[in-house]
């Protein structure tokens, strides 16, 4: 993933924090992307903590 260091990644569903999206983020976040989530309201604060 090297290649695509510092691109921008559009995650969808990331409604749980212990599921395949969030988990998705994680990853993608740790290779250097950066990213866009769509998340619903109430998991702003949680997500955030969670990715930072």
């Amino acid at each position: 993933m090297d290649q695509l260091k510092g691109k921008v990644a559009i995650v969808t569903g990331v409604s749980r924090l212990k599921g395949i999206g969030a988990a998705i983020c994680k990853e993608l976040a740790d290779s250097g992307y950066h990213i866009f989530l769509l998340i619903g309201r109430n998991m702003i604060k949680k997500c955030l903590g969670a990715l930072n």
